[in-house]
């Protein structure tokens, strides 16, 4: 299994340029705004990174519960500025994925199959992890238009960085799978943590509100939604969240800050439109996803989204 290298957050943004299934070099999509901050001469965490940082042993803390894009923890304080609440640590995810960690520094280059929609992988990455995914709708006014792009984008998060997809099905109706993950959108607030912009909760109750509210970044995803969609599951995954000082609401260590990173700018970040994961955190997130994936590991990408009649 390969180990997987990192570039920092320009580095992601640009391998993801144009997965979007869209050519346009939008300012607030990954693509354009990952080219405008390396052209721009951004700080040097969004340079080339060279080698990845040790295995994340301990990403995800007994106290450091999911909350959703913009939430706090259960048992640990709230992230400055976040609001909401989890009601369950988001728990387990140990060591890193063997052998060799390799900085892939041209991390640019690395998603040439991008722009078709989530048919691009990372290459170097592998085996695929596939992990089936039910969405409920019974409570969501999103629309199959609408959750179609949401959905190809939170895939382009995972399967570029990290190796993972989601096999997804979309249904209006309540019963969970006996695998893989549920997640619910709601309209309305959370249940069972209102004015959170998403919860995770256990691995069959995830949730995001339909329209979360986050905070810009220099290189943010085209579809909030599906960032706080990606980071409810990152949290299923082993992760906590990367909530940096004087927030005590961050994974230990602190990758972001260990690794001089704009934390704004990771999907683990509470409340933003980042979508980065450093390389301690795709091992985590690698580490657990075994768990949850279909046994085939032969595809090298998941399929479309079936929206179930």
């Amino acid at each position: 299994m390969s180990a997987v290298g990192s570039a920092g957050p320009a580095g992601a943004s640009a391998a993801r340029g144009g997965a979007s299934g869209s050519t346009t070099a939008s300012a607030r999509g990954p693509a354009g705004a990952g080219a405008a901050a390396v052209s721009a001469g951004a700080p040097a965490q969004q340079g080339a990174r060279a080698g990845g940082n040790a295995s994340a042993g301990s990403a995800a803390s007994g106290a450091a519960a999911a909350a959703g894009g913009g939430g706090t923890s259960a048992g640990s304080s709230a992230a400055a500025g976040s609001g909401g609440t989890s009601s369950a640590a988001a728990g387990g995810g140990g060591g890193g994925t063997g052998g060799g960690a390799s900085g892939n520094a041209g991390r640019a280059g690395s998603a040439s199959a991008a722009g078709r929609g989530n048919e691009g992988t990372t290459a170097g990455v592998s085996p695929v992890f596939r992990i089936p995914l039910r969405v409920h709708t019974g409570l969501s006014e999103l629309t199959e238009a609408e959750l179609r792009p949401i959905l190809r984008e939170l895939n382009e998060i995972w399967l570029q960085q990290a190796g993972v997809c989601f096999e997804i099905e979309v249904t209006d109706s309540e019963d969970n799978r006996e695998d893989g993950f549920d997640f619910r959108y709601t309209s309305g607030e959370i249940p069972i943590a209102r004015g959170s912009n998403g919860v995770y909760q256990d691995p069959h109750s995830i949730w995001s509100i339909d329209h979360p509210r986050l905070n810009d970044v220099m290189m943010p995803v085209m579809q909030p939604t599906a960032r706080t969609t990606a980071h409810e599951l990152g949290h299923a995954l082993g992760l906590a969240h990367e909530n940096p000082p004087p927030s005590n609401d961050c994974s230990r260590p602190c990758h972001c800050v260990e690794l001089g990173d704009d934390c704004d700018e990771y999907l683990m970040r509470s409340g933003s439109k980042g979508f980065f994961l450093s390389k301690p955190e795709i091992d985590t997130a690698r580490n657990r996803a075994p768990r949850f994936a279909l046994e085939d590991q032969s595809p090298s990408q998941c399929a479309e989204p079936v929206f179930m009649p």
